[in-house]
């Protein structure tokens, strides 16, 4: 075998068995045996969604480019031109009359350099079509990797303040295999001037030949090293095959498989497919029945990360996107997506490194070490991270592993223990009496579920609108369209209790399955079917969340309801409302459920509106702050979240700015007095402004 394919045969068994132990600190301590079995048919049953994943995600990078269109349809065409390419040098060398009398195994590895035989050893007489298409296609595929590492590095020096910052260790290690690209062109020219090769042979290899022409008129002797220059680029080819595993390229393998692991999320035990619903990290009730409570909760250690969790932090690109998404970024908060996953990516593969070298490290835990208090309580949850993601890095799953171990060991101050105290004790978080949790209803007709046990429609009012005297005019409004529509519905009053979201985005999972077990039972003991709710973090925990622990209803959140009423002609709109109106897309309702149509179906009915769109929307709506638990503590910050965003609906030179989440309301209205602008822009919710357009 010539000493390039040596070259690279060693690359590839030192890739191979790099890879095999990188992938090994995926499944450290992890039950092997269980995962196939749990893992292996949900893929089997599920095979026909990976392959269309696999496509339009790990081949065509179908999130990336919707993200940036131009760098993204670059890594498009880079991928595919790789994959193609590939292919192209195998089918040259398995039937190449040059490597006549190698075995088809060994052509394996002649198959990079396929070139140097081609070019040393082909004529006019026996040119062919697919001799000059294989040429083609090699040199295209090289223009396209380095149009594609252009305008990356184009966008590395133009990003803007405040955006991810690529070092020159990303870069370096991303791009080394221009190496390879750069010795091979080198070695394409010696060899065209070597031998002498026809023009018309020879201008198919346009990036060779015209290498070789510059070369002739700097009368440099490169004919002379053509051997030594294909060796050189087989060197560097088994060299960067073989850094693949411990280099930034490694995210072409493990990116695919955080595409599986997505796949491989049941619904039934994770919420949503795409991870924005919590996962139950134990069952409460199948540990009181076994009396066993020796659990350990949370995480604080690399090895407490399940092997899904290891795999997306493997599969980080790092390229940003996350943090130039996150509005606690933005904020100035202690928060940085990529920063924490890089840094959890490194302390994994260091610590599991060293472990495999009989070389432990001193300190295994993360919290303190690796990510900040601060960095753990900045998040509000809005997924914002994961939407930007181009390969749907769930990076809450970590955060909120490392506030159920805060939590469970009592290492949380004194805000967090207040309104974790007022909910367990009063069933909200403002500590208020539960006997008032009814009492915005007491001059409106509202019947009770117990006076109405046959009603269509369970309204779960929340503990935002039961309370907040600001919020109670969602309710109000939402009665009176109730009514106005002839809706048969009915309120748990007294009996409701708070539905348990903020406790578990805080940490406290004991607490939120207890009280969650409570609520459903007292759900079924009503025989409740549908449930209405105002509120999208009621929503998404009701309809999302309680299937873990067995309650399950239909859930429709008020913005769908009203849309329906309203095309079904049960409620007229007749008054006008001559405003203006941007519609602020709550987090909880758009990203976590996809729904952004019929709030601005709701709006465009109202007589004499003009809906508008904020500058960020939909799916790339801005954060009003109050998620995760956040509405109930403080975090240092350079601007609230709130504030960015009123400043946006500001600038957009509207009347009103509507929203349809209680969190959002409080929020953006909070920012609006600290501004001292309260006045000039309104917030209302959707309810409140067709409440206002019923006659």
């Amino acid at each position: 075998m010539e000493l390039f394919g040596v070259f690279f045969l060693i690359g590839l068994i030192s890739f191979v068995l790099l890879c095999a132990l990188r992938i090994s600190f995926w499944f450290k301590g992890q039950d092997i045996k269980g995962i196939q079995q749990k893992a292996l048919p949900i893929i089997w049953n599920r095979k026909g969604q990976l392959f269309k994943e696999l496509f339009s995600e790990a081949l065509t990078v179908k999130k990336y480019r919707k993200k940036d269109r131009i760098n993204g349809s670059f890594k498009a065409a880079f991928v595919m031109a790789f994959l193609a390419i590939s292919i192209l040098y195998q089918i040259k060398a398995q039937f190449a009359p040059q490597l006549e009398g190698i075995n088809w195994f060994l052509r394996i590895f002649y198959a990079p350099f396929v070139d140097f035989l081609v070019l040393a050893n082909t004529n006019v007489e026996n040119f062919t079509v697919l001799d000059a298409f294989y040429g083609l296609a090699s040199d295209t595929f090289a223009v396209i990797v380095l149009s594609f590492d252009l305008t990356l590095l184009i966008k590395v020096f133009t990003r803007k303040p405040g955006q991810f910052k690529v070092n020159w260790k990303i870069i370096f290690t991303t791009y080394h295999y221009h190496l390879f690209i750069f010795s091979r062109y080198l070695a394409e020219a010696s060899t065209i001037m070597a031998f002498d090769v026809p023009t018309g042979i020879a201008q198919y290899w346009y990036l060779g030949f015209g290498l070789a022409q510059v070369m002739v008129y700097l009368n440099i002797p490169l004919e002379a090293f053509h051997y030594v220059l294909w060796s050189i680029n087989g060197l560097a080819l088994g060299l960067m095959i073989a850094s693949i595993p411990f280099s930034q390229l490694w995210h072409i393998v493990s990116a695919p498989a955080n595409i599986l692991r997505r796949c491989l999320l049941d619904p039934k035990d994770g919420g949503l497919p795409r991870g924005r619903s919590l996962t139950k990290p134990f069952d409460l009730m199948e540990m009181i029945e076994s009396e066993n409570f020796d659990i350990e909760i949370g995480a604080n250690e690399i090895e407490k990360f399940d092997w899904k969790q290891r795999i997306s932090l493997d599969a980080c690109m790092k390229c940003g996107a996350c943090q130039d998404a996150c509005p606690a970024y933005a904020a100035g908060r202690d928060l940085s997506p990529t920063l924490m996953t890089q840094a959890l990516q490194a302390k994994m593969k260091t610590q599991f490194l060293k472990e495999f070298l009989k070389r432990p490290e001193d300190s295994k835990e993360l919290i303190g070490n690796t990510v900040t208090e601060d960095t753990i309580w900045s998040c509000t949850t809005c997924a914002a991270c994961i939407q930007a993601c181009p390969i749907d890095n769930v990076h809450t799953e970590y955060l909120m592993d490392f506030r159920r171990h805060l939590i469970a060991n009592n290492q949380m101050d004194k805000q967090k223990v207040n309104v974790i105290t007022a909910i367990a004790d009063k069933a909200n978080p403002y500590g208020l009496p539960k006997i008032d949790r009814a009492a915005w209803a007491k001059d409106l007709t509202v019947p009770t579920v117990a006076d109405n046990p046959e009603s269509d429609y369970l309204y779960w009012v929340g503990c935002a609108s039961s309370y907040d005297t600001r919020n109670q005019k969602i309710a109000k409004s939402l009665v009176k369209i109730l009514n106005k529509a002839g809706v048969n519905f009915s309120i748990l009053g007294k009996e409701e209790p708070c539905c348990g979201e903020t406790v578990r985005r805080i940490g406290d999972e004991a607490r939120y399955q207890e009280m969650v077990m409570e609520n459903i039972e007292v759900l079924n003991a009503y025989k409740v079917k549908k449930i209405i709710v105002n509120c999208p973090h009621c929503y998404n925990t009701i309809k999302n969340e309680y299937p873990q622990l067995g309650g399950n209803f239909e859930v429709i959140h008020h913005s769908t309801l009203i849309q329906d009423l309203i095309q079904q002609n049960r409620l007229e709109l007749s008054n006008e409302v001559k405003q203006t109106i941007a519609y602020h897309d709550p987090c909880y309702l758009g990203r976590y459920n996809g729904e952004y149509e019929a709030p601005r179906e709701v709006l465009t009915s109202i007589p004499g509106s003009k809906l508008v769109e904020l500058g960020r929307t939909k799916e790339k709506s801005f954060c009003c702050g109050g998620g995760g638990g956040n509405s109930w503590y403080e975090i240092p910050e350079r601007e609230s979240i709130s504030g960015i965003r009123v400043t946006e609906a500001l600038e957009a030179n509207i009347d009103t700015l509507s929203v349809s989440c209680p969190y959002c309301i409080s929020m953006l209205e909070d920012s609006l007095k600290v501004k001292g602008v309260e006045k000039k822009l309104p917030v209302k919710d959707i309810a409140e402004l067709v409440a206002q357009s019923i006659n």
